[in-house]
């Protein structure tokens, strides 16, 4: 029998359905925390409105995970329930988890202290939080004789490429192999581009978000460790590739946008020092869930940063 659920509104969606198991890991500080972390650093100042964090953006892509990997399996012939079914669930929480190890102001936070102090990024930092939280369960049991490990999800957080792809069977007694599920996580487009494009698009309200991401879904099909496009899709593809063309051009690398960057950046560099690099948030990942946007910006030991005084008065030298 399926998890109880909950049905929560959103923006983009609609409806996101919400199970047991996944409200265990959404309600947890650890997650939690993603409220305080914005899903785009420096665009809201230039697009007001783009205020939206990385908490919404990650049940988005759990969504949105959830029904290709459901469109996918349902190609797949003579697959029994249990196994169709923990695809289907392990695919929903990485949507869910996979930007749980951002640190403050993002992929600032990996440029200036994650790559350079401490050799990783925050899908590697996640996946350590996966394994070491003491706030998320060990194991989450969706439905009898279903069960799925942090470990597990985690391990599809730690790859760049499909060879790097853990999982590598055949699914069930098809020619299928379970390297299909690279591109929702990391294709051209995968659960986490189509919804950063949506939602960045719409909050922001730069009106490029018009993809037909369903049909690009409902177009794909598994063949053997690829997905593949059917030529129907072709178009909704096209319009996917263009919004994403625009939205980089006129919003991610805005003049203004880049200048309040620089200034984060220069924050960012003057914080990390005096903070001994963050140690006690990133050798104990329990203590991560106190580190946000906010709680640097108003730390008591960084109160004569240049950042800190210029985002206070709404002034930017650099902008």
């Amino acid at each position: 029998m399926t998890s109880d659920y909950e049905i929560l509104k959103d923006p983009i969606h609609g409806y996101i359905q919400v199970l047991d198991h996944e409200r265990s890991i959404i309600d947890s500080p650890i997650f939690q925390r993603l409220r305080r972390i914005k899903q785009n650093t420096g665009v809201y100042y230039v697009y007001p409105g783009a205020t939206h964090d990385r908490f919404s953006h990650s049940l988005g892509v759990m969504h949105i995970a959830g029904v290709f990997a459901e469109n996918l399996l349902e190609k797949i012939p003579n697959l029994s329930y249990p196994k169709k079914k923990k695809y289907y669930y392990l695919m929903r929480l990485w949507g869910l988890t996979h930007d749980i190890g951002h640190g403050p102001f993002s992929h600032t936070f990996d440029d200036i202290v994650f790559g350079p102090k401490y050799n990783t990024d925050h899908e590697k930092f996640g996946a350590k939080i996966l394994r070491e939280c003491t706030q998320l369960p060990r194991i989450v049991r969706p439905e009898t004789g279903i069960e799925i490990s942090m470990n597990e999800v985690a391990s599809l957080f730690e790859v760049k490429s499909v060879e790097e792809w853990p999982l590598k069977k055949r699914i069930g007694k098809s020619g299928i192999k379970e390297a299909i599920f690279y591109y929702i996580c990391r294709g051209a487009y995968s659960a986490d581009i189509i919804d950063f494009l949506l939602r960045d698009s719409y909050f922001t309200g730069a009106g490029y978000g018009n993809i037909d991401w369903k049909r690009l879904v409902f177009s794909s099909i598994p063949m053997k460790d690829k997905v593949v496009l059917d030529p129907r899709g072709e178009e909704a593809f096209d319009s996917l590739l263009l919004a994403r063309l625009f939205m980089f051009s006129a919003v991610y690398y805005h003049r203004t946008t880049r200048a309040a960057i620089k200034v984060i950046t220069q924050f960012l560099n003057e914080a990390a020092p005096r903070l001994e690099y963050f140690k006690k948030y990133i050798e104990n990942v329990d203590n991560f869930k106190d580190l946000d946007e906010d709680s640097l910006l108003f730390n008591p030991y960084l109160t004569d940063s240049l950042y800190g005084k210029e985002r206070l008065l709404r002034r930017h030298s650099y902008i």
